[in-house]
């Protein structure tokens, strides 16, 4: 029988590492499935969930170096069926999103808000939070901007 050497041994491991982390995303449905998943528990009874938002840009103004300053976006579920918001993303990781986490019944109102951390900028700041939700089409845009002065 042939040895393994020390070498071999780190190939094995990264290749068993590999199909156990691929195989453990598809059985829990990361990625678009899972966004769908999220999307089809809550039934649109026929109707479509639409979103309001009251405005899609805040401007900070101006902020110090290293603040952390948060906004929150309200909005309305204009449409006649639950609106489900299922995650958001930004344009920088200087910037988080959080939301409203259980659907949002035809008229009622939620949230987005988002943390925007200037540490280490200067200058003119424009960052966009993208909002995925159960709504056909595209993701909703919210942006932010700030003067980010230096101290």
């Amino acid at each position: 029988m042939k040895a393994i050497t020390c070498s071999g041994l780190w190939v094995y491991a990264g290749l068993l590492c590999f199909i156990l982390v691929f195989s453990a995303c598809r059985e829990n449905g990361h990625g678009a499935s899972n966004r769908e998943g999220i999307s089809s528990r809550v039934s649109t009874q026929g109707g479509q969930p639409q979103i309001a938002f009251a405005s899609e840009l805040h401007e900070f103004g101006a902020i110090f170096s290293g603040e952390r300053v948060l906004h929150s976006f309200r909005f309305t579920n204009t449409g006649d069926a639950p609106l489900v918001i299922t995650g958001t993303r930004s344009s920088c990781g200087c910037t988080v999103g959080d939301y409203s986490r259980e659907p949002i019944p035809p008229g009622e109102e939620g949230y987005v808000s988002v943390k925007f951390n200037s540490a280490g900028r200067s200058g003119f700041q424009s960052e966009t939070l993208y909002v995925q939700t159960n709504i056909e089409g595209p993701e909703t845009r919210l942006r932010i901007t700030a003067e980010v002065i230096r101290n």
